[in-house]
Order: structure tokens, then C-alpha cells, then sequence
């Protein structure tokens, strides 16, 4: 069996050339190393040939030569062996039961094998089409000419590696023939190109169509010495003077490819001048020196005051404006001359998207100059990532993070830079244009430690002449939060692990985008997931909460009793957290697979990564648009490796110990270090696996116009609450008693009816607490509290109210009893009222129907550990999880947090 190479393309110099030099040299570094095999189809040529019983014994050897553990089968003709229309795990059994049905087949079709290679290669196609894993591999056995395997294999030359194995094998090897495709800028010149290592050998004189042979290769590294001579070049650039592809014949994808790229010196800066300098006043492009001149002449003085002055004594100090986010866009052949915000595009190019933060420029195109949270601190590191649209603009995810530095003036300055291009303050990313003319589309994400502060979507015109049209280029924030600078520095068993953000394409997808640290770099994944995948998975799961708390998938009514009303045996509860992790599992293995198709690893690699990034309890941000189509129960996603069909699924024996000693929150499971977390076991279900057991999490929708929150919320040495109940519940009373004796409360009014909690709500609470009932009347969420048919709350009520509470932003919590058809989505309304408009610093609700037991341990629990003791908010929900776990309840799982998991309130003075 021949082993396919992969190749390396390290590029050492040159160096920092001065304005006058012309010659640039480098060391070209290629390397090769057998690539490892996960999926191997071996394509057995059955046609009347006189040599058939040696390709035979040819085809017998190929399977004894297949590893373990290597996904593999047999296309006999018309026949896939050993298994039928599918591959198989390759095992001493497997191999066997392949060689006995290959060892029974005779010849079959005429001895013109030819024509059928097409077909045989395109069954190979199909089977390898299902494989997830890296480097697939196809070879034919056969006794016929290599020209009719060439022209055969060449359909599938960017989907797997074929190999012809025949009479002119030995002629022609697949590692033979590789070049060296050398691409130079017009004004440039080759001098030489010389291998050094391990021989010296000179090749310049030596291109050929496809660029210099470099001969046969094996396992092994060489060096090659380049030489280009370059016309003058502008100083404080960095320019791309040499592009090197390694290349096969009959492959249309280069194998690898280095990039030497020069930088120039930067002249020393002239001396600064004397006295003040006037910063020129900002305006948008395509403002008018006329309209600017205008807005001048009518700008009047007040009366008897002087003209401003910057020098003297009595000068008023100048106040520089704030840093803002810039972006816009620069020709590939030009990054330092940004283009206009209304020139169009060309289709099928290269561009350079840039960003900065600093004071606004007029290249930029934002459509409102947006500021970072005030909050961040002197050196923090802002990564800033793109991800693609279906469709849009096309990126090369080795170069689509960067990485910015704060300074104290609010400006930053480039840290790790995600291109080949050299500047102290601006990124660079490259992006190319789709082929066609239209819209096209990125999004651009800044994030602090794994933690999303603006999200925006980057649009273009493209055309075929580029021209120019108002507003062709534009950048606009859809997703801003304030960053949790604080709670880094409070005691917490929490650290940022990962932030997602999922939102709808509007084609009908949806695109999910993860950053996360794996413990050694940062992980970078998008994905995009059908409506349809996305929905049943989501049903799926609440479905499984549904009849974890009343027996039943269908939506709750009378007729349905709360299952968790009295203490659950053992058997409930291991089958109801068995039930709650499969559909889990599910949830988590459509997310994950998803992502490793778009970052082209196989879903096992991306489990991994995700699973290290992931493994230890941290804040998990997964961001929400206004008006979520979808909102994931990601308190049910379950990542220990689970066997979801295995018929004697068990509980975690380490669980059941704890939870028999009344130990569970400070038990091993939820710590991620009992024996099922250190030693996997498929059939066992481990509490710990379930993100919403583990995790602080928060989703939080966008704050669109509202101010930042603040870390910390305010408060005045006490907490106000302010809400309403719904007194049809029998434990109605003793709730509200139980949140009274809770604090010292500066302001209690929970309202009894509809106007008396709507009087309630115009004030200053920290604390707005809804205990209510609920429902959807046709597309509108209402809240009912006071009695039963009295008149309900539905957000244009409370718009109608003029809600806004811009001073202390507090917390909503929507614990909704016994509500109808108020799935997340419907009440995203609410939420995003309550955010927006309102100024809510974020909203609790349930993923289904919960009950008034269950509501009230909850809530209890919930606001202890966020006004009491201090806890993130998304620690406070995770606690209040855990409680209800350790009591044999898993439905706590039900409760989400549309809000960002770092927010903290200090405790309140207690007199």
C-alpha cells in the first residue's frame, strides 16, 4: 500500500530590506510525513484479464495491510464487501470476513476493464462521501493501463487521494513528480532557485507547465535557497514579494504553500512640533467641504464670549472624543489605502477587512461609531474574529483571529496580527469576494476572555466594474454587552470558558460561532445548521424535560399531573437523568459535528477540542439576536461520551454515593472529577456531563440601544423588589413570606393584582420578581398575576408604562407556574422588552411549564446566592440547579438565564 505525504512549507528570512535594496533572499523549508489514514477503499478490478488471480492475491494483501481502528471496505466490481453499501472498522474479524468474501469471487465483465474504472471510483466516491475523518483514501487493482485510471480519478481529485496500483505502477509512482509553483508580483524577478539540503542542486533552469520538479520525495525534509530581485519599494511597508506552492499533476490543490513576504524600514519620525496641535474635526464620507463649511458659519458664539483658544492662560482643556471600532476595506494589492464606504466591490477578489479602535476616521464604515464597555481595563486583549455567511464573503481561517492590546487612552495596538500585513494599531484580514455580483456578508466578533462584547455584520455591494452608491460598504453592530471586568477578581470557582453565538442566516440556517480556549490556542469554529436539524433537536430535548415533569411531550394542561410533586424514588431519578442526557447527548453531537465540517476537522477532532475547552466548570456566553428564532436548552447539552442506544444505561455510581450522603454540591461529579469523568464508560450517565450542572451560563440578547450594564450592579445599602404574584397558587403566601424573611428589603412590593404591580414596577428595584401564571393569547405572551380571569400583562402594556430603570438596572425573573405554550421563543418578546427598552440588566425564565414547588426552592435558592452571598448571576443559577438535584429534582435543568452569567450584585449592608 503506498503512503500519501503531506507537505510543509516553512519560509526563514528575508530580512528588513532598506528603501534602496532590490535583492531579497530566502530559505524555503519543505517537509514531508506520511499522512495518517482513518477510511481506505480498495477497488478490486474483477474484469477477464489474464492476470486476474494476481490482482486477486494483490487485493488480499491490501486488506491484510489495513490497521486497526481504520474505517475500510472492498468495491469488487458491482459488489462492496464485507459489509454491504458501507464502511467497517477494520479488526482482525472484519479483515477476515472481508478476505473470505474476496477469496470467493471470480471474475466478472468482459476484458474491457477500462470504461468501468469511472463507475467503480464513483461507488468508492459515495462510500467515502459518509467518512468524517481526515486523508481518505482510495486505490484500484487492477491489471489495466494507468491513462484510463488518470482520466477516472481526476472527478475526485479534491475529495480523496486514489492511488493506481497496475502494470505501470512501477513506471510512475504517487510520490513521484512533485514541483515547486513559483508566483511572482509583475515587477519582480527570479534570480535563482537552488536546493541546499540535503544536496545541492540547482533548478532554476528547470520550469517546467506545472513549475521546477523537484523529483521523487519520501519521508523527508529539503531546503531550497530563493533568490528574488524587486523593484523599489515605499518604506514602513510589508509586501508579498514570493508565493511557493507545493504541487502534484492531476491535483488541483496545492499540497502546501509558503509566502515570503518583506518588510521595508521605517524612516525616523520627524521632530515633533512645537506648541498645541488641533485635531481636524471628524465627519462621515461623502460630507461636502461646503455643508462642512455651512455648519461653521452658522455655529454662533455665545454672547460675549472670545474665540476659543488652545494656548493661554484660562484655556478651557480640550476633551479628546472616544475611542470607537473602525472598520472598512482596502484593495490586496494596497493595504494602506482604505477604500470609501461607497465603493462597491469586485466579484471574485481580494480584499483586506481591517479594524482598529481608536478616534473615529473617515475611511471607516460603521454605520453608528460604536465605543467598547468603558469598563475595560489598561491591557486588556481583545480578540476579534470573522466568520462567514452562506454565500458571503470567503476567509481563510488561519488568518480570520487577531489580536488587539487596550492602551489607557481607549486606542489598541496590535498584538498578533491575522495576516501577512505589518501594523502597529490596525488588523488585517484577508477576504475574497464570491464569483457572482450582489450582497455579500461576514461577521465580524470582538471578544474579551471568551466573552462576546460586539457583534457585527459586515455587508458589500459587489459589481462587475466597481463603481460607487451610497452605503455600498457598511458595518453594523447587532449584538453589544457590557464586559464583566469585575467578577475576575471576586473568589468564584468560575473562569471564562467559551462564548456562542447563534443566529439565523436568513436563508433558512442558522449559523452557530464558538471561541474558546482548548488549553493550548484559541479555538475558532463556526458552523452553520438547517432550521429544520436545529428544531428537531430543541423539541427533542424540551420534549425530554416535558416528560421528565409531566409524563408527556405534549404541552402541558390540567389533565397532567407534576410528577416531581412528592420525593422521587432512586429508579425516577436515574431514569429521568438518563432520559435528559441521551436527548442531551443528541443536542451536543449536532452542535459539535456541525462545527467540525466548517473548520474541515473530522467531528471526533472537534469533539475533543470543544470537550478540552469546555471540561472544566467556567462562565459559557451564548449570545441571542433580538428576536431569536431559536433559543438552545443549553443547560441540557450533555458532552460525556454516551451510548444513547445501549439497552442497560446506568447512573454514576460516585453520584449516587454523594447524593445518599447528602453531599451532591460539593460531591466529585459536578467538579468533573468522579470515576466516570477520569475513565469514560459509554453506558454510564454522570450528572457532571450536563453543561447547566457544570457551567455558569447565560444567554444573553442583544442590549441594542441601552447602555452597558455594569459589572457590578448598584445598589444603595439595600435592595428594592418590586413585582407581582399570581395568589391562585395555594403556596402563594408562604413564598412571598419566605422572599420577605430573605433580606432586610429597602423596598417589598410584590402587587396582588394587575395595577398594583404595574404602580409598583415605576420606581428604582434591583429585583423584579414575577410569580405568575401565563400563556401566549394567538402571537402575544401575556403575565397574569392576581386572580383567575382577571386582565393580563403583555409588553406593550409595559411599554405604555414608560419603563425605565437606567440607574439600577435590575434583574427580572419571569417564574411563570403552570403557563401555556410560553416556549422561549415566544417570550423573547418580554426579554428583549425588558433589556431594551426597559434597561433590565437581563431575564430568568423556563425552558417548559414548571410548577410551584419546584418554582419556589428555586427562586429561594436563585436570589439567596445573588443577593446574599454575593455569586455571579450565572453561579447563582447554577447553584440554585444543583440544590434542586441534591433534593432527587433534575428539573432545574428548565430554568435559562437571558442574561450575561458574570453579573454580580454586592451584598447589601445588613443593619
Amino acid at each position: 500500500m503506498l503512503d500519501r505525504l503531506g507537505f510543509e512549507v516553512e519560509v526563514r528570512g528575508p530580512k528588513v530590506l532598506s528603501t534602496t535594496s532590490r535583492e531579497v533572499n530566502a530559505i524555503l523549508t519543505v517537509s514531508a510525513r506520511p499522512l495518517p489514514r482513518t477510511a481506505e477503499v480498495i477497488v478490486f478490478d474483477r474484469s477477464e484479464r489474464a492476470e486476474f488471480a494476481a490482482v486477486k492475491a494483490h487485493v488480499l494483501s491490501a486488506v491484510d495491510a489495513v490497521e486497526d481502528g481504520v474505517e475500510f471496505t472492498v468495491v469488487a466490481g458491482s459488489e462492496v464487501l464485507p459489509s454491504g453499501a458501507r464502511l467497517v472498522v477494520a479488526s482482525q474479524a472484519t479483515r477476515a470476513a472481508a478476505k473470505a468474501a474476496v477469496g470467493g469471487l471470480g471474475p466478472e465483465g468482459g476484458p474491457e476493464g477500462g470504461p468501468e474504472f469511472a463507475d467503480w471510483l464513483g461507488r468508492a466516491a459515495v462510500l467515502l462521501a459518509e467518512h468524517e475523518g481526515p486523508h481518505p483514501h482510495a486505490m484500484l487493482i487492477t491489471a489495466g493501463p494507468r491513462q484510463d485510471f488518470a482520466a477516472a480519478a481526476a472527478p475526485y481529485a479534491d475529495r480523496f487521494v486514489c492511488n493506481y496500483i497496475g502494470p505501470d505502477t512501477a513506471t510512475v509512482s504517487a510520490a513521484d513528480d512533485v514541483h515547486l509553483a513559483l508566483s511572482l508580483p509583475k515587477a519582480a524577478r527570479l534570480r535563482f532557485l537552488r536546493q541546499v539540503s540535503p544536496r545541492p542542486v540547482d533548478i532554476t533552469g528547470q520550469r517546467g507547465p506545472l513549475g521546477f520538479p523537484t523529483g521523487s520525495w519520501g519521508a523527508e525534509t529539503r531546503e531550497y535557497h530563493l533568490c528574488v530581485e524587486v523593484p523599489p519599494l515605499p518604506s514602513g511597508v510589508a509586501v508579498q514579494v514570493a508565493r511557493v506552492d507545493v504541487v502534484r499533476p492531476g491535483e488541483p490543490v496545492a499540497l502546501a504553500t509558503g509566502q515570503v513576504v518583506v518588510s521595508t524600514e521605517i524612516p525616523p519620525l520627524p521632530p515633533m512640533p512645537r506648541g498645541p496641535v488641533t485635531p481636524q474635526p471628524y465627519s462621515r464620507p461623502g460630507t461636502s467641504d461646503r455643508l462642512r463649511r455651512r455648519r461653521r458659519k452658522h455655529k454662533k458664539a455665545p454672547a460675549g464670549s472670545s474665540p476659543p483658544s488652545d494656548s493661554g492662560k484660562g484655556a478651557r482643556p480640550r476633551v479628546p472624543p472616544p475611542s470607537v471600532v473602525n472598520t472598512g476595506f482596502a484593495e490586496a494589492s494596497d493595504a494602506s489605502h482604505a477604500l470609501s464606504p461607497e465603493q462597491t466591490l469586485r466579484p471574485g477578489w481580494g480584499y483586506w477587512f481591517w479594524l482598529d479602535v481608536g478616534l473615529p476616521v473617515a475611511s471607516s464604515i460603521e454605520a453608528t461609531p460604536m465605543p467598547l464597555p468603558r469598563s475595560l481595563p489598561e491591557g486588556a486583549r481583545l480578540t476579534v474574529v470573522l466568520y462567514e455567511f452562506s454565500g458571503g464573503f470567503e476567509l481563510d481561517p488561519d488568518s480570520a483571529t487577531g489580536v488587539l492590546e487596550l492602551a489607557v487612552d481607549g486606542s489598541a495596538h496590535v498584538v498578533r496580527q491575522a495576516s501577512i500585513v505589518e501594523h502597529r494599531t490596525r488588523l488585517f484580514f484577508p477576504v475574497r469576494t464570491p464569483p457572482s455580483a450582489g450582497p455579500v456578508r461576514l461577521r465580524c466578533n470582538i471578544y474579551w476572555q471568551q466573552v462576546l462584547l460586539q457583534s457585527r455584520v459586515v455587508s458589500a455591494m459587489t459589481t462587475p466594474t466597481p463603481e460607487l452608491r451610497p452605503r455600498a460598504l457598511e458595518s453594523t453592530v447587532d449584538f453589544r454587552i457590557a464586559d464583566p471586568r469585575d467578577v475576575l477578581s471576586m473568589p468564584s470557582g468560575y473562569e471564562h470558558s467559551a462564548s456562542l453565538l447563534l443566529n439565523d442566516d436568513g436563508k433558512g440556517t442558522h449559523a452557530l460561532r464558538v471561541l474558546a480556549r482548548d488549553g493550548t490556542d484559541v479555538l475558532r469554529a463556526e458552523a452553520t445548521i438547517t432550521g429544520q436539524q436545529l428544531t428537531s433537536a430543541i423539541r427533542m430535548a424540551r420534549g425530554a424535560l416535558s416528560r421528565v415533569a409531566w409524563g408527556s411531550e405534549e404541552p402541558w394542561s390540567e389533565k397532567f399531573a407534576y410528577r416531581y410533586e412528592r420525593h422521587p424514588s432512586i429508579d425516577q431519578v436515574t431514569e429521568d437523568l438518563i432520559t435528559l442526557a441521551v436527548n442531551g447527548y443528541r443536542l451536543h453531537h449536532l452542535l459539535v459535528r456541525a462545527l467540525g465540517r466548517s473548520v474541515r476537522e473530522s467531528a471526533y477532532d472537534m469533539a475533543d477540542r470543544v470537550g478540552a475547552a469546555l471540561a472544566s466548570p467556567g462562565f459559557v456566553q451564548i449570545a441571542l439576536k433580538e428576536g431569536a428564532q431559536h433559543v438552545v436548552p443549553a443547560a441540557m447539552i450533555y458532552d460525556f461520551p454516551l451510548d444513547s442506544n445501549a439497552p442497560n444505561l446506568s447512573l454514576c455510581q460516585d453520584f449516587l454515593t454523594s447524593a445518599e450522603l447528602g453531599l451532591v454540591p460539593r460531591g466529585p461529579c459536578l467538579r468533573r472529577q468522579c470515576h466516570q469523568a477520569r475513565t469514560w464508560d459509554p453506558t454510564v450517565v454522570c450528572p457532571g456531563g450536563f453543561w447547566g450542572f457544570r457551567h455558569a451560563l447565560g444567554l444573553p440578547v442583544t442590549l441594542g440601544s441601552a447602555p452597558a450594564v455594569p459589572a457590578v450592579l448598584p445598589h444603595d445599602g439595600g435592595v428594592r423588589l418590586a413585582g407581582g404574584v399570581y395568589q391562585d397558587f395555594e403556596s402563594t403566601a408562604a413564598h412571598r413570606d419566605a422572599l420577605r424573611n430573605l433580606l432586610p428589603w429597602k423596598d417589598y412590593l410584590l402587587g396582588e393584582d394587575r395595577e398594583s404591580t404595574l404602580r409598583g414596577l415605576v420606581g428604582d428595584p434591583q429585583v423584579v420578581y414575577f410569580y405568575c401564571h401565563g400563556g401566549v393569547s394567538g402571537e402575544v405572551p401575556y403575565l397574569q398575576v392576581g386572580r383567575r380571569g382577571g386582565p393580563s400583562i403583555t409588553p406593550d402594556n409595559l411599554y405604555e408604562r414608560r419603563l425605565r430603570w437606567a440607574r439600577t438596572r435590575p434583574l427580572v425573573f419571569l417564574n411563570g407556574c403552570r403557563t401555556t405554550d410560553l416556549e422561549p421563543e415566544r417570550a423573547i418578546d418580554f426579554v428583549s422588552f425588558f433589556v431594551e427598552d426597559a434597561f433590565a440588566c437581563g431575564v430568568i425564565g423556563t425552558e417548559i411549564t414548571v410548577f410551584e414547588r419546584m418554582a419556589n426552592q428555586f427562586a429561594e435558592e436563585l436570589l439567596r446566592a445573588f443577593l446574599v452571598h454575593g455569586e455571579p448571576i450565572g453561579a447563582a443559577v447554577t447553584r440554585a440547579r444543583v440544590a434542586l438535584l441534591a433534593g432527587g429534582n433534575p428539573l432545574g435543568l428548565a430554568y435559562i438565564p437571558f442574561v450575561t452569567p458574570t453579573i454580580t450584585m454586592s451584598p447589601p449592608r445588613v443593619p
